[in-house]
């Protein structure tokens, strides 16, 4: 199941490390998250669209729920 994570960060012009910052989450999140390598928990799947300005209702827009 592909995300779209890597996009909307760009997008949002933010690296890993900002994205991560402004979510409150360790870059290797990201980095995984970028990559699909594990599931999400749903609280640092929110973080990180609060991060990207997004809410939890986008959460489909980013990655196939």
């Amino acid at each position: 199941m592909p995300n779209r994570l890597r996009e909307f960060r760009r997008r949002a012009g933010l690296t890993q490390l900002q994205l991560a910052e402004k979510a409150g989450v360790d870059p290797r999140t990201i980095l995984a998250a970028e990559k699909d390598r594990r599931p999400l928990r749903r609280t640092t799947m929110l973080r990180i669209l609060r991060g990207l300005g997004m809410t939890y209702a986008q959460r489909g827009e980013v990655w196939s729920c």
